[in-house]
């Protein structure tokens, strides 16, 4: 596929979700991470990797692809997207992963240590493992307000709703 049938298809994606106040928080949420992963991999030659974790049918995988394509095409980077995922099923655990650099990408392995995290179902922290997690991690939850876990969360954490 090529890059404008690519852009199109995910452009069509965010603008078909039917339900606005999601699709305002999507918006939100690859403003911000894009934000951040632009200025860090453009002060930077090393990769900026993101991790987005949600249920499936959510649009982690989606929203990795978005944040590569911005920045591709607003930041002159090279970007890399994939998803992880066991079993097929609406509201399965999904990761997604955007891997962005001033040079090609060759490592397309999940990512150990994430400078972002979105994390689209906060219940999600307690029942998989987040290892990628550490103090410097901007972790941007989708939650309205008070933690929804007993888990401690390591990052920078910051809420939207």
């Amino acid at each position: 596929m090529s890059g404008s049938a690519l852009r199109a298809e995910q452009s069509a994606s965010l603008e078909a979700e039917s339900n606005p106040a999601r699709r305002a928080r999507l918006h939100a949420v690859l403003q911000a991470g894009a934000q951040e992963s632009l200025e860090a991999s453009a002060a930077s030659s090393a990769v900026f990797e993101t991790v987005w974790l949600g249920r499936g049918g959510q649009g982690a995988f989606t929203a990795a692809r978005l944040l590569g394509l911005a920045a591709v095409k607003h930041g002159a980077r090279q970007a890399l997207a994939f998803p992880s995922f066991g079993p097929e099923r609406r509201g399965a655990p999904v990761f997604a992963y955007t891997k962005l650099a001033g040079s090609t990408i060759a490592d397309r392995s999940p990512v150990l240590r994430a400078h972002a995290a979105v994390i689209l179902d906060e219940s999600l922290l307690e029942q998989v493992p987040t290892p990628f997690l550490h103090e410097d991690t901007l972790v941007v939850v989708d939650s309205a307000g008070a933690p929804a876990t007993d888990k401690p969360v390591r990052g920078r954490i910051h809420r939207i709703d």
